[in-house]
């Protein structure tokens, strides 16, 4: 999004049983963007492979998934409680599960390893709903994936030090971005949709943690940032070392794991809470 004001029409429609009233639709340029987040709490998953690599939020369906690099997984509220017990990722996806995000046009997952084989399923069993798909283009170690309000894939090549776009196929190479020379970001390894927004939170693990705000473009928004201090856009605790980074448009916040422990954070927007889940269905 731009900073250019945006003056929005709205129709509303009435439930007659609540009498409350709703906005029919969302428009992104009416949600202001969020460029930095507080840390609220840690979160313990109880996931027994204390890899955690991958994670999304299921709109719809108003959970978390979280995921291992060896393919363990649990649903969990947005509260930080677990759903259910802890179940396998399928193998399609394995090894090296290291990306996932949340498909709420199709209403599924998507899951990548770092052999950059993309596998879709279902959001609540993780069963798979299409052939594997192996992604080309160039890329090496694919460690993140976030899903644009454009409808467009964007992937972490963390080999490359570069943000890959493709389109929703996975067919057509839409733009590269040099994270380290236009961000700032070396050993690029996470990437999501920030809730009502076209932004993007990104992470680095390597020579350090740190975390910045881009556009679609890759323009920063916030200056890339080490983790666990004052400064946007993720002040204060933080992990080790970050992996599985996601947002939760139900209310805005953003969860991030451990890469080597079971743990998760979670930060909460410094705009507010928001409840943004409509804005990320592509047009």
């Amino acid at each position: 999004m731009t900073s250019t004001t945006t003056t929005t029409s709205v129709t509303s429609t009435t439930e007659p049983s609540t009498a409350t009233t709703e906005p029919n639709f969302c428009d992104p340029q009416a949600v202001a963007d969020t460029t930095a987040f507080t840390y609220v709490k840690k979160i313990d998953t109880g996931i027994p492979d204390k890899v955690l690599q991958a994670s999304f939020y299921n709109g719809d369906a108003d959970e978390v998934m979280i995921m291992s690099f060896s393919g363990k997984a649990r649903r969990f509220t947005t509260d930080g409680a677990p759903k259910g017990e802890v179940f396998d990722v399928p193998p399609e996806a394995l090894p090296q599960l290291d990306g996932a995000t949340y498909d709420a046009k199709l209403q599924r997952g998507l899951l990548i390893n770092q052999s950059c084989v993309l596998v879709e399923v279902d959001p609540v069993t993780l069963a798979v709903l299409e052939p594997p798909q192996q992604l080309g283009f160039g890329m090496s170690v694919c460690a993140g994936l976030a899903l644009g309000l454009d409808d467009n894939l964007y992937i972490a090549s963390y080999g490359t030090d570069e943000l890959v776009v493709l389109s929703r196929d996975g067919l057509s190479e839409v733009r590269r971005v040099d994270m380290p020379v236009q961000v700032g970001l070396t050993g690029f390894d996470g990437i999501a949709l920030i809730a009502g927004s076209e932004n993007f939170l990104v992470m680095s693990t390597a020579p350090d943690a740190r975390a910045a705000i881009i556009d679609p473009l890759g323009g920063v928004v916030a200056p890339a940032t080490k983790l666990g201090l004052a400064e946007a856009p993720l002040l204060g605790g933080a992990p080790m070392l970050p992996d599985a980074v996601l947002t939760l448009c139900g209310n805005g916040h953003a969860w991030l794991c451990e890469a080597y422990d079971a743990t998760c954070f979670d930060y909460a927007p410094d705009d507010g809470d928001k409840d943004a889940c409509g804005c990320l269905i592509p047009q």
